[in-house]
């Protein structure tokens, strides 16, 4: 099913332990290519060669060359275009082509995009990747590595006066998933809760989706919900950068 783009936000690039190991990076950047062969081992890529095909067939000559870079919502729109658009901005210079930053609401509009041509790169999540991979051959152009490792990790955080310990002592409690493809933020607790022969239905009172791991933080240090799964890369990031973030929470898994 397409996404819907009502609320997809597009920028001009500026010119100035117990916890569950998820493998391979947080954010894949990516570019559409079919007819891959998944036995290869390298790739080739040139940036030149890195045009949207639906502008370079559509636009006029004026506009003809774009690159457009969609960003999964993993942090705020605010925090998105704050930390991106330098990168944009890069690639954009080195192609001497006009560049954009464009964001979705959810995981599954960026696959979208990817799908339909619109975009020339993006960068998503794992699960992400992986279905548009199964889907229409979505291919991964580079991952990243954090501290020498593409590994990261599902933390279940609670506010920090919360008595719970585990994610048992979250039964009936209200509770944020970041979206609905989320690894980190959603897959990991549902297979947990499968293990218990629950669902997310029958074991919350009620779930949420924030559609952004710093969204769900948030969410949970204003204690508008009991419990949150976020990305560890993200929590970790916000603790040693900007630690009021998550000063009113705990990780408890």
């Amino acid at each position: 099913m397409r996404g819907n783009f009502r609320n997809q936000l597009i920028y001009p690039s500026p010119k100035n332990s117990g916890r569950s190991r998820l493998v391979l990076g947080l954010l894949i950047f990516l570019v559409w290519l079919t007819g891959c062969q998944q036995n290869e081992l390298s790739l080739d890529i040139r940036l030149s060669d890195l045009v949207t095909p639906s502008v370079a067939d559509n636009a006029s000559p004026a506009n003809q060359r774009v690159l457009r870079v969609a960003v999964a919502t993993v942090n705020s729109p605010r925090a998105t275009l704050t930390y991106y658009a330098q990168l944009v901005d890069y690639l954009a210079a080195h192609l001497n082509l006009p560049g954009e930053l464009i964001q979705g609401k959810t995981y599954a509009e960026i696959n979208d995009l990817v799908r339909e041509g619109n975009v020339t790169l993006a960068m998503v999540c794992t699960n992400p990747y992986l279905e548009g991979q199964e889907d229409f051959g979505m291919r991964a152009v580079a991952v990243p590595q954090v501290n020498g490792q593409a590994v990261y990790y599902s933390y279940l955080i609670v506010p920090k006066e919360s008595s719970a310990s585990s994610l048992s002592d979250l039964r009936g409690k209200t509770f944020a998933f970041t979206d609905p493809l989320s690894n980190s933020g959603r897959l990991v607790i549902v297979d947990q809760l499968v293990q218990l022969n629950e669902t997310s239905e029958s074991f919350f009172g009620r779930y949420i989706f924030t559609y952004s791991h710093e969204h769900a933080i948030k969410a949970v240090a204003d204690q508008l919900v009991d419990g949150a799964a976020v990305d560890s890369l993200i929590y970790d990031y916000f603790a040693a950068n900007e630690p009021e973030q998550v000063a009113k929470t705990k990780v408890i898994a």
